[in-house]
């Protein structure tokens, strides 16, 4: 994978396609699938050179390759190859770090890494500001430090999950202490969904004089049925630092942007095509216009945050 927020490979797609030409049994593909997919350790200059790969796999005289993403991209060919490098003419300076994949594949990389940040937007993952984060939620869990508004109750949900450790909670300037041990002791815990933190309340707290709110530094409030933490309605009045996230793409959330990044690549076969007469009056094709397959619809919707309503 060519950057931490991809939640699929060039192969996987690969293979997808592949088996969807030939046999129609992803297990069986139709063809041998060759795929390049490494990058160089240090920069290129332009101009003929020798050029470390992270792996010369499949890199051989004649190979054509897509070298970097976006703008620097170009493709060159290999001119002379040894057990570590690989020999072409460049037209342009290259960073180090650069992509290097077959030519055929040339935009599968930036395909893969714009629908992996896509999925994190469309399911309200990743920084509260919506900006493309370095490190993705879905490949592994990361830190955040985030501002709510206090539910008003016992429970906050966090944009995050699943919640993977809280290193502080701080509700109207007061630090709440983790919950700990059994029998339970006041402060807050992840509920056993790993999408929200829960305030412990085991019971009155005696002698408590403060007033009702954040009395008497104490961080407790009154309430109906005696003393206890809570998320106090307000504004951006909650702060929690916390890590959330899977260790390892879903299994589901892997197959799902395949299929997106397949289609899409598929489909620039027939852009603005509907419909299509086979020859010698052999019917017609239609095609579908959907932007995303249908199962990974679904997929979608189940990692999708919710608002809670009531």
């Amino acid at each position: 994978m060519s950057s931490p927020l991809d939640l699929t490979s060039i192969l996987a797609v690969k293979l997808w396609l592949n088996s969807a030409l030939g046999s129609g049994v992803p297990s069986v593909p139709s063809a041998p699938v060759i795929v390049v997919n490494t990058n160089v350790a240090l920069a290129i200059a332009a101009g003929s050179q020798a050029v470390t790969p992270g792996s010369m796999a499949n890199i051989a005289v004649g190979t054509n390759l897509a070298i970097d993403q976006n703008m620097p991209q170009e493709i060159v060919t290999v001119t002379a190859v040894s057990s570590t490098t690989f020999t072409a003419v460049f037209a342009m300076a290259h960073a180090a770090g650069a992509t290097v994949v077959l030519s055929t594949d040339a935009l599968l990389p930036d395909l893969i890494t714009d629908a992996s940040a896509w999925w994190i937007r469309q399911t309200g993952r990743g920084p509260q500001n919506n900006s493309i984060p370095a490190l993705s939620p879905y490949v592994q869990p990361v830190s955040y430090t985030e501002n709510y508004d206090g539910s008003g109750s016992e429970t906050q949900y966090l944009r995050n999950f699943p919640i993977q450790s809280v290193a502080s909670l701080i509700v109207n300037g007061a630090t709440i202490p983790q919950s700990t041990g059994q029998p339970q002791t006041a402060g807050w815990a992840i509920d056993s969904s790993g999408k929200c933190l829960v305030m412990i309340n085991p019971g009155f707290f005696p002698g408590f004089t403060g007033n009702p709110g954040w009395g008497g530094g104490m961080g407790f409030y009154p309430t109906t049925f005696g003393s206890g933490y809570k998320f106090f309605s307000g504004n951006q009045n909650v702060q929690v630092q916390y890590t959330a996230g899977f260790s390892g793409v879903p299994q589901d959330v892997f197959q799902a942007i395949t299929e997106i990044v397949a289609l899409t690549q598929k489909s620039r076969a027939w852009l603005g095509l509907r419909t299509e007469a086979m020859a010698a009056g052999g019917g017609t094709v239609t095609y579908d216009n959907l932007v995303i397959p249908k199962r990974a619809q679904r997929v979608l919707e189940f990692y999708s945050r919710r608002a809670i309503v009531g």
